[in-house]
């Protein structure tokens, strides 16, 4: 078993992940280490102060956090994106949770894509686009070249190449 009165908090602190509480008012009541590098505050000047400050009330996040409190269920979101001249530019996943032995409390995880998360996504959007090009674009064996053009069709000119072989 544990044992003092600061283990949980050594725990909380002990994750990569971002972890704060935000009251029934949308202030910040707690955070970990990993929330105060994610905000680039300390502790004691957020604690208090509107979730707003740090993050646009038009942001995902401040409407997940209001579906928790409507709903009284966990919610998790993907690829939210957060962008403040404060913090800079996230692609995160976001967890929040009700606090059960606070009314309107909710406790939220934010988790940043790794570089290698972010490059992987990239890949695979590009790698998505250009299937979808592909499958818009006739096979090469069924183009036509106009005679006027100059050409036979790509078919014949093959069927005449084997023919001379």
């Amino acid at each position: 078993m544990f044992s003092g009165t600061d283990t949980p908090p050594a725990i909380l602190n002990a994750l990569a992940n971002s972890v704060f509480v935000v009251g029934a008012h949308n202030e910040i009541v707690y955070l970990n280490q990993s929330a105060e590098q994610f905000f680039q505050a300390s502790m004691g000047a957020i604690i208090g102060i509107a979730l707003d400050a740090f993050i646009p009330e038009d942001s995902p996040v401040i409407a997940l956090i209001g579906k928790v409190r409507i709903s009284g269920n966990s919610v998790s979101q993907y690829d939210v994106p957060i962008k403040t001249p404060r913090i800079g530019e996230h692609v995160v996943t976001v967890d929040a949770a009700p606090l059960s032995d606070q009314v309107g409390s909710v406790v939220v995880t934010i988790q940043q894509r790794s570089i290698a998360g972010r490059i992987d996504r990239s890949l695979t959007h590009r790698g998505a686009a250009l299937s979808t090009l592909l499958t818009q674009q006739p096979p090469l064996h069924r183009l036509r070249v106009p005679r006027e053009v100059g050409g036979l069709e790509p078919a014949e000119q093959l069927e005449r190449r084997q023919a001379h072989l």
